[in-house]
Formats: C-alpha cells, sequence, structure tokens
C-alpha cells in the first residue's frame, strides 16, 4: 500500500491536499456522470487511494475507447510512473515546453474532480442566483460556470429551472471579461442562441458543430466591447477535450458532449446563453424568494415610468402608455459589469404585434432600480 504523500505526489498536490477527500464516492448515486467522466473519476478515485494498478486497468480501458484523452494518458503515466517510486510528471523539474503541456491537463482533472464532490455532497438540489425568471417558450436555458468550467442545461419549462445535465468546458485562453476584439477572453454576461452551424459547413477547429450567439449584445455595444463569433462548439481532431483555458474565447465541448447537447437538447434561437464568472448556488427556496422580491421591486418601478416615451431604446417606436409595464417575460441578475439586472418583456401592442425587447438594470444610490440608458 502507498503512503498518502506517494498518493498527493501522483495527483498533484493540488488535487488531493486542497480537496482532502480520501472516501469512495460512489458512481451509483444519481448524480454522478456517466460514460466517459464516469469512468476518468473512477479511476481517479482509485489512485486517491493508492490502488494503482486498478485504476490503470481502467485507464487502459478509456483510453482504447477515447484514443484522444490526453488527461486519461497523463494520469496514466503518472500512475505508472508512481509504480517505480519516482516522482510523477507533475512534480519533477520538467522543461517549461513540457509543463505548458501537462499544467492545462491537470487542471482539467481537478475541476472535472471538484465538479464530482461537490455534486455528490449536496444534501439537495441548487440553482444559480442569476436565473431568477427564465423564458418558458423555450425549454432549455444554458447556464455557464466559468470558474468550474462548466456548461449546465436547465429545464426552464416549468417556473423552477431543473438541471437536466452538465459538461466539462474550455473557454477563452485569457480567462473570461472579453473587452476587445483578440483579447482571447470569454465574454460574461445573458446572451441569446442564434443559430446552429453543423460541422460540415465550418473549418475541423469547430468540430462536430457550432451554436452562435449574439455577442456583442446590446450592453456590450453601449460599453464599447468588441470582437465577435463569440459561440459554443465542439473540439478539433486531435483532441477529446482542451485544458480549461484553450480557446480563442469561444466556450467549447468534447465533440462527443456537443453531439449529446445538441442532439438530446434541441435549442431554438433565443435560448438564453447565462456566463457567469461568479456563481452563486443558492436552494430552491431562496432562489423562489428572491425571484418574487425582484420582480415585485421592478413592477413598483415600472409604474413611475408607464407614461413615459422611451427615447433610449433605438429601434422601439415611442409610445405613451397609462397601464404599468407589462410582465417581464425573464430575469437574469447579470453577471459581471455594467449592469445588474437583466430583463426581457412585451412592450403593449404597437400595430400587428408586440414588440419585445431587453432591458438593463442597476440600483441607484438609494438603492433603487433604474434602468440603464443608452
Amino acid at each position: 500500500m502507498f503512503s498518502r504523500e506517494r498518493r498527493s505526489r501522483v495527483l498533484g498536490l493540488s488535487l488531493t491536499l486542497t480537496l482532502g477527500l480520501w472516501s469512495w464516492l460512489s458512481c451509483a448515486n444519481a448524480a454522478s456522470p456517466v460514460g466517459y467522466e464516469a469512468d476518468l473519476m473512477k479511476a481517479t478515485q482509485l489512485a486517491t487511494e493508492g490502488r494503482f494498478r486498478q485504476a490503470i486497468e481502467i485507464l487502459n480501458q478509456l483510453t482504447a475507447r477515447f484514443p484522444e484523452s490526453r488527461v486519461a494518458h497523463a494520469l496514466k503515466a503518472d500512475l505508472l510512473i508512481g509504480l517505480t517510486g519516482q516522482l510523477p510528471l507533475t512534480q519533477t523539474s520538467a522543461a517549461p515546453s513540457a509543463r505548458e503541456i501537462l499544467d492545462p491537463i491537470h487542471d482539467e482533472l481537478r475541476l472535472r474532480w471538484m465538479h464530482l464532490t461537490k455534486t455528490q455532497d449536496q444534501s439537495s438540489p441548487s440553482l444559480p442566483a442569476s436565473i431568477l425568471k427564465p423564458s418558458m417558450k423555450n425549454p432549455f436555458t444554458i447556464y455557464v460556470d466559468l470558474p468550474a468550467a462548466r456548461l449546465y442545461v436547465f429545464d426552464t419549462r416549468h417556473p423552477t429551472p431543473s438541471a437536466l445535465a452538465s459538461y466539462y468546458v474550455t473557454i477563452g485562453r485569457k480567462g473570461f471579461g472579453k473587452r476587445k476584439e483578440g483579447d482571447l477572453k470569454t465574454p460574461v454576461g445573458v446572451y441569446r442562441l442564434t443559430g446552429y452551424k453543423p460541422g460540415s459547413t465550418l473549418h475541423e477547429r469547430y468540430g462536430f458543430g457550432a451554436l452562435t450567439t449574439d455577442y456583442p449584445n446590446a450592453l456590450d455595444r453601449q460599453l464599447k466591447r468588441t470582437g465577435y463569433g463569440i459561440w459554443i462548439h465542439g473540439t478539433e481532431p486531435g483532441w477529446e477535450n482542451r485544458g480549461p483555458r484553450a480557446s480563442d474565447g469561444c466556450i467549447t465541448l468534447s465533440n462527443t458532449d456537443f453531439k449529446t447537447l445538441v442532439t438530446t437538447y434541441p435549442m431554438g434561437t433565443n435560448t438564453s446563453v447565462i456566463i457567469d464568472d461568479a456563481p452563486q448556488w443558492v436552494s430552491i427556496n431562496a432562489l423562489d424568494e428572491f425571484r418574487d422580491e425582484m420582480e415585485s421591486a421592478l413592477n413598483l418601478a415600472g409604474k413611475d415610468r408607464a407614461a413615459q416615451a422611451h427615447p433610449d431604446m433605438p429601434g422601439v417606436p415611442h409610445f405613451a402608455h397609462s397601464e404599468p409595464l407589462a410582465t417581464f417575460q425573464e430575469v437574469y441578475m447579470y453577471p459581471g459589469s455594467g449592469a445588474d439586472l437583466m430583463t426581457r418583456r412585451l412592450l403593449p401592442e404597437t400595430g400587428d404585434h408586440a414588440v419585445e425587447i431587453d432591458e438593463y438594470w442597476t440600483r441607484n444610490a438609494a438603492g433603487a432600480w433604474e434602468r440603464v440608458s443608452f
């Protein structure tokens, strides 16, 4: 049996000492991942217990099925070196070029492990506080937890969202908080899907295909944020997944996961995509209470403006209306900077159809909600 010190070295101090988790977490748990990620996490668990040979057996099967999984190959290499009594690759004075390859691989493994343990440690479901009132017209909402490198699909056909799936993702190589074209960062905010492009119509680096978004949105343009082509897409040939930060700003999944995403959960245009840099996960009851509080506050704010024209909404007909603002169709806490809240609502009908608009809100010095003027 190997010592705890040896086990720590094999997995890297960031995995074992930071997480401090040594107990077996059964993959029979309903919250456990399936398929590729389940086997990868099972091998990781066995390695933390010092059961290197059993872990290697699983990794041999995994790499046979997924030969482009560099994280599985790297973990197996560390375990094989560990069996010789030597330090693993993560703890040697490897050349910088080697560490540039290995560090992202081990970051991926650490993030996947943290997600699994966090999910299985929860006694009750939690939801992102950002999703206050999703659209019930679209069956799904996409939520991206940037620090965790995780994309979630939520069922929003009912007032309280429920998680359907989650996937490890890669984001911009320079992190997040996109400001300008070419900064290699992933944007933070609330966006909409605008379409789907099959991989056969794209460069091979997009893999199975791409879901396109409306970045930059109206708030981004107001804040002079530039760039374009921020998509959710697959992975180029030669990789199962890239490291957590390796894209030019897009959000990328393995081709297996992306195919599952678009075939199991067909996303229509206008599906909301929340890309969050500071996620807050709360209980269902807490989210319900917060939603009611926000909607009440916004409707009160709307009564004071109901009879005003709207010169700050480009493309929206000016009108005066004596009734309170129409019911909000969607309400999201806005991540990042520039706004605290985003809403979507229908203006009263002007002609043959109602006008649907997005609005951005901030709190003033008195704590009241005010719409951001463009």
